[in-house]
């Protein structure tokens, strides 16, 4: 890899750069504000990278010794690249900790340092909100789909089961009843008679299905 040409450079190639990757570039449509959003940006970003097969410049695992001579310097390009594109997903206030940054592996540590500690604060306060979602003005589809976003956002938050084994099963199908419950607790008493019916079946239905039986 160290004696590959920059011109020989596949596709794939961590240091392979497309003509559309410029500096400033907008990989996705959120900026990081702080604890409160830090999981789905982190997340977001990380899916953005991977497209991009750039992820091992904030992961680690492609580094500017791994290389020599001119791919060295085509690493620097793209680290320097690779920061632009995080300062166009943050709030100007974190601008000055990128600006002045050696590498994007080291924004990215600080990023998950400062903000990956309130994460049991942030769990809460995502509790809270699941736990006080109803069905009131809003369409069923706006509650289920603010519902989902919020369990989405807690999964990347929570340690997940390392493997859908036997073991595992029970602990899933508990998580996956959890959902459930939680959104037919929501709904309000003009479903009481599509509650039931939701409750009733056998087996027992995924929060997924009790939505599109509800709709």
């Amino acid at each position: 890899m160290a004696g590959k040409k920059l011109t020989l450079l596949e596709h794939n190639h961590p240091l392979f750069l497309q003509a559309s990757d410029t500096p400033g570039l907008v990989l996705i449509p959120i900026k990081l504000t702080g604890p409160e959003n830090y999981a789905l940006w982190s997340r977001a970003m990380k899916l953005a990278l991977r497209g991009k097969c750039k992820l091992g410049f904030v992961d680690g695992n492609c580094v500017k010794s791994m290389y020599r001579g001119e791919l060295a310097e085509q690493c620097e390009k793209c680290n320097a690249i690779i920061l632009s594109w995080i300062g166009s997903t943050v709030v100007s206030e974190l601008m000055p900790s990128i600006v002045f940054a050696s590498n994007a592996r080291k924004v990215w540590s600080d990023f998950k340092e400062i903000f990956y500690r309130c994460r049991l604060t942030r769990i809460y306060h995502l509790w809270t909100e699941i736990a006080s979602l109803k069905l009131s003005i809003d369409s069923v589809t706006t509650y289920y789909s603010k519902m989902t976003d919020l369990c989405s956002e807690l999964d990347v938050l929570t340690p997940k089961f390392s493997c859908d084994c036997e073991e595992s099963r029970p602990s899933l199908i508990h998580l996956e009843q959890q959902r459930l419950l939680q959104f037919l607790m929501g709904l309000n008493e003009n479903y009481n008679n599509v509650l039931s019916n939701v409750l009733l079946r056998r087996p027992v239905v995924s929060v997924n299905e009790a939505y599109a039986i509800v709709t």
